[in-house]
């Protein structure tokens, strides 16, 4: 589950970057081909240029929401599975001794 939210945050950092790379090459087309005046088309991309800013912005914002999720997750699962491990190790403790026949649970 955890290799699955890797791969999303990964996913939307290329879609992050496929997107500012589709913004700059469509601003780029607009200014080569706009039919409107010089004014109107900087007002033009400059509008979509803030857009864009903005959208990475969220994209940013979520990413790294996404990023301390996770690390919260793994913390928990490794605090968990230390747990599980002590309990076991404790327990096999717990058996050694029983086996050695005296009953005893301390090493005395």
């Amino acid at each position: 589950m955890a290799a699955n939210t890797v791969s999303n945050m990964s996913n939307t950092g290329s879609n992050a970057g496929t997107f500012l790379l589709g913004l700059g090459i469509g601003a780029t087309i607009a200014i080569l081909f706009a039919p409107k005046s010089g004014r109107v088309t900087r007002r033009y991309i400059e509008k979509r240029m803030k857009e864009g800013k903005q959208v990475a912005q969220d994209m940013a914002d979520q990413i790294r929401k996404d990023a301390a999720n996770l690390i919260d997750r793994g913390e928990k699962t490794v605090s968990r599975e230390v747990d599980r491990v002590y309990s076991a190790f404790d327990a096999g403790r717990e058996a050694y001794w029983q086996s050695r026949g005296d009953g005893s649970t301390t090493n005395s």
